[in-house]
C-alpha cells in the first residue's frame, strides 16, 4: 500500500490528535465523551456515595480514588493516542482513514515530499499490517498502568497499622482520623514440640492481628502480649514441664491487660479488642472485659473479648480438616497439625520441617497430632477461616461499618 501522511491542516489546533473534520468523522468526539464521563463524572459520584464526616479511613478512601481516576484518566489518554487517525491511504480504488493502532510502521523508500498536506520535511512511506510478533507501543503504557495499580497495592499494604511503628504524633493524626479500634494481640511463650519455635503464639497473634486491621480498615495493632499464665513454677505443672515456657500468675496478667486497655482508653480508643491466640486464659479476657465495661458503662469506650478468634483457630479449624478426611488423631489438639499448617502459613521459619513426624508420646514430646500432615495451603485454609470469622465479631460488637 501507498499512503500519505494526514496532517493538521488550517484547523489541526481544535484537537491535538484529531484535526478538523476528524475529530468527529473520525469518533473523536465520541471517544473525547466517554473519557469526561468517566473521569469527570464517576470519580465525583463515587466519592459523593462514600463521603461522611469522621468515616473510618476516610482519607485512605479519597486517595484511592484519586488514583484511580488518574490511573483512567491515563488509560483514556492513550486509548484517544492509539486511536488517533495518522495515514490517508490510497487503496486502489479509494482512500482509507488509517488509525494509530491499525498499522506496523515499517519505513520505506523515502524522499522528501511537496505536499502541501504533509508539510515540509514529511515523507511518503510503504505499511502493512501489524506484526503480531512485534509488541504495539501499546504494551508499554499497560505496563505503565500494571505498575501504577501495583504501587497502589503496595501503598495499602505499606500502610503503618503496628502502633509500635507510629510516632505519638502520627498516633495522635490517626485517632482524630477516625482510627479508634485497637487490637491487642495475646500470645504467649511456650513449648510447641520439637519442630516448632517458643513463639508461635506470639508471631501467630501478630500476624493474623495485622490481617485483620487491615480488613477492618480503622484499626491499629498493639504489641504482642507475650507473657500468659502456662502453669505453676514449682512444682512445674502443664508447658513449664519443657523448657523455654515462660509463665506469670494470673492476676498479674488480668491487671496488665487492664492497665493496657486504661491506657488506650486514655489515647482516645473507642473500642479495644482482646484477641487471644491461645487456649488457657480465655476466661481471664472475658473477666477483664466484663469489669472495665461496668466501670465504664458512662463512656464511649468499650472492650471486647473475641472467642471467635480463638474459637476459629481450634474447633472451627478442625472441623474444616476433618470435612477435608483427616482423623482426629492426625488433627491432634496441641503442635499438631492445625497448629503447624497455620505457623506455615504466617511465618514458615517456624518450623523445623527436617523434624516433622507423627507423634510419639506427648510426655516425651510435647505434641498431639500428625504435624507431618501440616501444608501451608491448608495453613490458609485456617488463617483465613480466622481472620473472617474475628472481622465478622469485630464488626457486629463494636458496630464498624
Amino acid at each position: 500500500m501507498h499512503e500519505r501522511c494526514f496532517g493538521h491542516g488550517p484547523r489541526g489546533a481544535d484537537f491535538l490528535w484529531f484535526p478538523q473534520p476528524l475529530f468527529r468523522g473520525a469518533g473523536g468526539r465520541d471517544l473525547f465523551l466517554v473519557l469526561a464521563l468517566v473521569d469527570v463524572t464517576i470519580g465525583p459520584l463515587i466519592t459523593l456515595v462514600i463521603f461522611k464526616p469522621g468515616k473510618p479511613g476516610l482519607k485512605f478512601d479519597l486517595a484511592t480514588i484519586a488514583v484511580l481516576q488518574l490511573a483512567a484518566l491515563s488509560y483514556g489518554t492513550h486509548v484517544l493516542f492509539e486511536a488517533r487517525p495518522v495515514w490517508v491511504v490510497f487503496l486502489k480504488d479509494r482512500f482509507d482513514l488509517i488509525r494509530a493502532n491499525q498499522i506496523e510502521d515499517t519505513p520505506g523508500p523515502e524522499r522528501y515530499s511537496n505536499s502541501s498536506t504533509c508539510g515540509p520535511g514529511s515523507t511518503e512511506r510503504f505499511i502493512g499490517p501489524h506484526n503480531p510478533d512485534i509488541p504495539l507501543p501499546g504494551s508499554t503504557m499497560k505496563k505503565v498502568l500494571a505498575l501504577l495499580f501495583g504501587i497502589m497495592s503496595v501503598y495499602a499494604q505499606a500502610k503503618p497499622l503496628l502502633l509500635e511503628e507510629l510516632t505519638w504524633t502520627e498516633l495522635r493524626d490517626e485517632i482524630r482520623g477516625g482510627t479508634t479500634t485497637i487490637l491487642i494481640p495475646i500470645g504467649g511463650t511456650e513449648q510447641n514440640g520439637p519442630h516448632m519455635a517458643l513463639g508461635k503464639h506470639n508471631v501467630r497473634a501478630r500476624v493474623l492481628a495485622q490481617r485483620i486491621a487491615g480488613e477492618l480498615g480503622n484499626a491499629l495493632v498493639a504489641p504482642v502480649i507475650a507473657y500468659v499464665p502456662e502453669g505453676a513454677v514449682n512444682p512445674p505443672t502443664q508447658h513449664m514441664r519443657y523448657p523455654g515456657t515462660i509463665t506469670i500468675p494470673e492476676d498479674a496478667f488480668e491487671k496488665t491487660l487492664e492497665s493496657a486497655a486504661r491506657s488506650f482508653r486514655q489515647h482516645g480508643f473507642k473500642d479495644i479488642v482482646l484477641l487471644g491466640d491461645h487456649g488457657g486464659y480465655q476466661k481471664s479476657l472475658k473477666r477483664v472485659a466484663e469489669r472495665l465495661n461496668r466501670e465504664w458503662k458512662k463512656s464511649a469506650a468499650r472492650v471486647h473479648s473475641i472467642e471467635e478468634y480463638y474459637r476459629a483457630a481450634d474447633r472451627g479449624f478442625a472441623k474444616a480438616l476433618a470435612d477435608r478426611g483427616f482423623t482426629a488423631a492426625q488433627i491432634g489438639t496441641h503442635a499438631g497439625l492445625p497448629d503447624t499448617a497455620l505457623a506455615l502459613d504466617v511465618d514458615p521459619r517456624l518450623v523445623r520441617t527436617e523434624r516433622l513426624g507423627a507423634s510419639g508420646n506427648r510426655t516425651d514430646t510435647g505434641v498431639d497430632g500428625d504435624p507431618s500432615r501440616a501444608t501451608p495451603e491448608l495453613g490458609r485454609l485456617g488463617t483465613a477461616l480466622i481472620v473472617d470469622e474475628t472481622v465478622a465479631a469485630i464488626r457486629r460488637v463494636a458496630g464498624l461499618r
